[in-house]
């Protein structure tokens, strides 16, 4: 209702993922300057609603590629009463907002936020921030809930517990100081401080994993605390500072050092060289299982993202009754304008165990390259593994229309491996398609000679040499088999 081009009202506002609708706003109303997006700014003297309704936590997708935003935001004043339900905030949350907003097209945000309860007296949180719009850098948040409430709810801690958050951050990107303690009952699940000026800095701090049910995979990963450690000095004339950082948890250390200037997203040219060891994969991957595993290398910033590249060694790999006492080979990860890329290579040793991985021998050599793509699906380029009695390989690709492929052959020697009993050398082609939003479909053709399972009943109806073909897709962890011939 209203005039679109100055004063405008929306009955009902709705923003939905795929699992529906998670949050909405009744009797919106936006007065605002609509001349300005020719200048590419959206400028809004005031935005009230007479509701903002969180119903739980958004579904998040894959980020997309980083750039600048279409348009300035400018928001002179805003206000509404914001109610959370349990499923976002663990509790029943109803807050009077209100507050000022402004972000710069290609950087730098700057706003005022109140939010008071109504349901208990005293309980709000104020922010006010100035960050990334000049040299300076602002930041005031004090949060406080008497007896827990929709705040700590929000972050993942309990919503019964007394609650307290004081941050302060203060200064220039040349010289600053920041603290940030929060509290939730006798309990503190994050403490830090630093400061830096023109000659360096350091910083430190711990946080709870285990304290917030938003950081609960964290805590399984690597251990219910970690601390954390960056210390700098000024080191070059173009502004470089040595860096030393540390990151010590139960199942990760971290350390790293080198020449970088974070604050310009900036490293020198051998990056940050860095250590992370880790006790158990196993609690951060869990198929295949594996034990100890290390991680030599160098981290680089580079325009637009990061390239890390090193050395890996892992120990105790088991899957399906195979194992393996070692791998070992370097790999690359970078991530550019949100692309991801992948490769490595891997050397093995101490194979051995039964099933039908045991025709990889005692030491097979792997290869891989591939990415994440556009829509967050990942493409496999290429994948090789090579062993005495075992040749895989694959090549993916992209089409004209996005559709992506992944055919590939397999070779096997000799089933003997496999039990006792088993004989013969088989041959296995397969090609898989898949288009955006669709599963993806394989087609498989197989065939055996002087074939033996071991199991005469088997045996006798498969035959010397039997040939299975068929097709199948594959979506959400599930497999549709559509058509199987064995001959």
């Amino acid at each position: 209702s209203g005039d679109i081009w100055k004063d405008f009202g929306v009955r009902r506002l709705t923003i939905t993922d795929e699992k529906g609708i998670w949050l909405e706003a009744h009797d919106l109303r936006v007065a605002w300057r609509p001349t300005e997006l020719f200048g590419r700014r959206f400028h809004a003297e005031q935005i009230t609603a007479r509701d903002v309704i969180v119903l739980r936590r958004p579904a998040m997708g894959p980020k997309g590629k980083s750039g600048a935003a279409p348009v300035s935001v400018d928001l002179d004043a805003f206000a509404f009463r914001l109610l959370t339900r349990p499923a976002f905030s663990g509790a029943e949350g109803d807050f009077d907002v209100n507050g000022a907003y402004e972000m710069a097209r290609r950087g730098g945000q700057k706003g005022k936020i109140a939010a008071a309860s109504r349901l208990h007296v005293g309980d709000r949180l104020d922010v006010d921030f100035d960050l990334g719009r000049s040299k300076s850098l602002r930041l005031l948040a004090d949060a406080t809930e008497a007896n827990g409430g929709a705040i700590a709810g929000a972050l993942g801690l309990p919503a019964d517990k007394t609650f307290d958050l004081k941050a302060k951050a203060e200064g220039t990107t040349r010289r600053a100081a920041f603290e940030i303690v929060a509290r939730s009952g006798r309990e503190t699940p994050l403490e830090a401080r630093g400061a830096w000026t023109e000659q360096g800095g350091s910083a430190r701090g711990r946080v709870d994993l285990e304290a917030s049910r938003l950081t609960e995979r964290l805590a399984r990963m690597f251990g219910p605390r970690a601390d954390f450690t960056i210390d700098g000095r000024k080191a070059t004339t173009d502004g470089l500072s040595a860096l030393k950082i540390g990151f010590i948890s139960e199942n990760l250390v971290l350390r790293g050092e080198g020449l970088a200037d974070l604050s310009k997203r900036r490293t020198g040219p051998d990056g940050l060289a860095f250590t992370a060891r880790v006790g158990a994969l196993n609690r951060i991957v869990t198929i295949p299982k594996m034990g100890r595993g290390e991680v030599q290398g160098a981290f680089r910033l580079i325009d637009g993202g990061f390239v890390v590249e090193g050395r890996t060694d892992v120990s105790d790999l088991e899957l399906l009754g195979y194992r393996l006492k070692r791998a070992t080979g370097p790999a690359k990860v970078s991530w550019v304008k949100g692309d991801l890329e992948i490769e490595g290579q891997a050397t093995t040793s101490g194979g051995g165990g039964t099933g039908l991985l045991a025709v990889l021998g005692s030491s097979p050599k792997a290869s891989f390259e591939g990415g994440r793509v556009k829509g967050g699906r990942f493409l496999i380029k290429a994948a090789r593994i090579d062993a005495p009695n075992l040749i895989v390989t694959g090549k993916g690709g992209r089409g004209l229309l996005g559709g992506l492929t992944f055919d590939g052959e397999m070779k096997v020697a000799s089933l003997a491996p496999v039990r006792e009993g088993a004989k013969g050398s088989v041959n296995a082609k397969w090609s898989a398609s898949s288009f955006a939003g669709r599963p993806w479909s394989f087609t498989v053709d197989s065939k055996a000679a002087n074939f033996g399972t071991g199991y005469a009943e088997i045996d006798r109806l498969l035959g010397l040499t039997p040939r299975l073909a068929g097709k199948a897709s594959w979506s959400a962890g599930v497999l549709t088999v559509a058509e199987a011939k064995l001959d």
